[in-house]
């Protein structure tokens, strides 16, 4: 199954943990599944996802959670992006009875029930991100921008070999800005473009190739993971300054989705380990105890130990039901529930009190 590697948040209302567990909260509905997926993700600000599976695919609301549209096809759809919450969406032929070709990108009107475009290529599209005016197509070793009206291409680039198709871009139209950033053209480097300013540079992330490239909302930070999958490298994209690092665990993992909540105060990862990290990004010196990430009681030795002693660890973490695959990212508006998305077509949403190894199922849901 393919994952997509592609809201002012609140604090939290609880003052104790007593008061956290008294919420009352639904139960599971249970929807009809036709179909296995074979490709999940969100769009840009989380407000809605979609599933591809081997006859069609699904874009429903995160919340309240409710399907949107459903389009039965005849054929496999192995990737989907959604532009905004418009009836737009890109569409790429997967499974094991492809719609449409691998080789190409359909530019879907789901009002008119039917393609409006194509791009075609001579090789796999590898992921497709529309943000705003932009699209962006990644290729095994390229990545193509085009204005989203004419399809005119922009600019394309060329990445070290990229079969994750890692990349990820912001677009405003208010501020004429669009942020690109994919991997470099050595393994573990990434790039970042910044389109309009015409201003590029390349930053060595890790030493081993990615696995993660992900920015926030706004395209102030970006944030990196290796095959590793032992640290979250998070960068300044204004002029390629490490910002912050996090540590995962020891051993080796592979991570499949990192988020930025919308005030880029938190972030939320998963891994195949079927489990959820989240971290705080505040600075430690202006955070209040419970928004700190933990550290070990051995710091104080940091010159002398490996350096695993002196990192920032997840504030919270927690597993995920039979769930070794799964993307993760924030519920609009709240900076402390996470959503999260399982390749067997589940949903759920955890609440979790920052500071606490305290979290909260409060809804599960059936999806495609």
């Amino acid at each position: 199954m393919n994952i997509n590697r592609s809201f002012h948040g609140s604090k939290s209302n609880y003052s104790n943990i007593n008061q956290f567990l008294s919420q009352s909260f639904p139960t599971t509905t249970e929807l009809s599944t036709t179909s296995p997926c074979i490709f999940i993700g969100f769009n840009e600000d989380y407000q809605c996802f979609f599933a591809g599976t081997e006859s069609g695919f699904y874009i429903y609301n995160t919340h309240p959670y409710a399907v949107r549209f459903h389009r039965e096809l005849d054929g496999g759809i192995g990737i989907i992006e959604l532009l905004g919450k418009s009836n737009i969406v890109a569409l790429v032929g997967g499974g094991t009875n492809p719609k449409f070709s691998p080789t190409n990108v359909i530019i879907w009107d789901d009002f008119q029930n039917k393609p409006i475009a194509k791009l075609e290529y001579g090789s796999e599209v590898k992921a497709v991100r529309c943000r705003s005016q932009r699209i962006l197509i990644m290729l095994g070793t390229k990545a193509l921008l085009y204005n989203f009206s004419d399809l005119h291409l922009i600019s394309q680039y060329e990445t070290a070999a990229n079969p994750l198709g890692l990349c990820s871009m912001v677009s405003d139209d208010n501020k004429n800005m669009t942020i690109v950033a994919i991997p470099g053209c050595k393994p573990g480097d990434l790039r970042i473009e910044i389109v309009e300013a015409k201003r590029s540079f390349a930053i060595q992330a890790h030493q081993s190739a990615l696995s993660n490239i992900v920015l926030s909302n706004d395209g102030e930070l970006c944030a990196t993971t290796s095959d590793r999958g032992t640290l979250i490298r998070i960068w300044n994209t204004r002029d390629g300054s490490l910002y912050r690092e996090l540590r995962r665990g020891i051993e080796p993992v592979n991570i499949l989705s990192i988020s930025f909540s919308q005030d880029n105060m938190n972030l939320c990862l998963s891994s195949d380990k079927g489990t959820i990290h989240v971290y705080s990004l505040i600075e430690r010196n202006k955070a209040q105890i419970h928004e700190k990430n933990k550290k070990s009681t051995l710091r104080f030795m940091k010159n002398y130990l490996p350096n695993y002693f002196s990192s920032e660890w997840s504030q919270t973490s927690f597993g995920v039901p039979n769930a070794r695959k799964s993307i993760c990212g924030f519920l609009p508006g709240s900076s402390n529930i996470i959503v999260i998305l399982t390749e067997d077509g589940k949903f759920y949403q955890y609440r979790y009190m920052p500071g606490e190894d305290l979290v909260q199922l409060i809804k599960t849901e059936k999806f495609s």
